[in-house]
């Protein structure tokens, strides 16, 4: 059930929650924006590139673009949360991209989580707090800076003490590998190769870290990457081509089936904005 829905100029707050939540219907995704997701109850786990986070009331976890991520939840209690998508540039004319430090400056899947204070919950709330006759862009920005500027203090008091957490499977060091070789002809037996285990084992370990096949990751995270770049105005022939696609045809389906729109439509949407 919808409680709050806002989508405007960038921003989209969403504040949900499921009576009985059907775990089949959270599944592995990454956007090309930045999330803001605040846990209010329930019981389950949320994975981030491979790290398992354990939820508890209260919990915020920080997504940068393209970062892979899927809740497991379990149907025992109502599941409520918060989130807020949004683009960088809402904070251009405000402040640097130094306040964004918390979502930008980790290791993929490092850092995710953080654990709200009265002053951050009460900013969720207000922000999710409907109002007639509002400036509803307004009051969403002005609840929502004040938590990304606290969770810029809460990230440099941890990064001090920052130690790179690594999954006894190995899955981050695998789902690094996948990353640092995204658009290079990679394949399963390549990474099986890599690290000296079996086509069975990499599928394994994989499909527990992210809830995807090898191949399923990898399309998605090129298929951003192919959206951005196109958006910020290059060929897409070229796009297609850089991000590992050797074939346009398929490129342009798999772009339709992730995007529900075109890349030439995303070409004449961003040039109108």
């Amino acid at each position: 059930m919808q409680r709050f829905y806002y989508n405007e100029n960038n921003i989209l707050v969403h504040h949900s929650i499921d009576e009985i939540p059907n775990p089949n219907d959270f599944y592995m995704h990454a956007h090309d924006y930045l999330e803001l997701y605040y846990f209010i109850s329930g019981k389950g786990q949320y994975i981030v590139e491979g790290t398992r986070y354990d939820l508890t009331s209260g919990d915020i976890l920080v997504m940068m673009p393209s970062e892979a991520h899927m809740l497991q939840i379990e149907p025992i209690m109502p599941y409520e949360r918060i989130t807020v998508q949004f683009t960088p540039d809402i904070f251009s004319s405000i402040a640097s991209s130094d306040l964004l430090r918390a979502f930008l400056r980790r290791p993929l899947g490092q850092l995710n989580q953080y654990h709200q204070n009265d002053f951050i919950e009460k900013c969720f709330k207000n922000m999710t707090n409907t109002r007639e006759n509002a400036d509803c862009y307004t009051r969403t920005l002005s609840y929502l800076l004040p938590i990304v500027y606290e969770l810029g203090k809460a990230y440099d008091e941890r990064s001090d003490t920052f130690e790179y957490q690594e999954s006894s499977s190995g899955a981050n060091n695998i789902i690094g590998f996948v990353n640092t070789n995204l658009f290079n002809d990679i394949s399963v037996d390549s990474i099986a190769k890599h690290f000296y285990l079996s086509r069975s084992q990499i599928n394994r370990i994989f499909k527990q870290a992210t809830g995807k096949s090898v191949w399923e990751y990898v399309l998605i995270k090129r298929l951003l990457q192919a959206r951005r770049r196109i958006k910020d105005g290059e060929h897409i022939g070229t796009v297609a081509i850089s991000c590992g696609f050797k074939d346009y045809s398929a490129f342009f389906r798999a772009y339709k089936k992730q995007f529900k729109t075109s890349p030439s439509s995303d070409v004449k949407k961003s040039s109108s904005e």
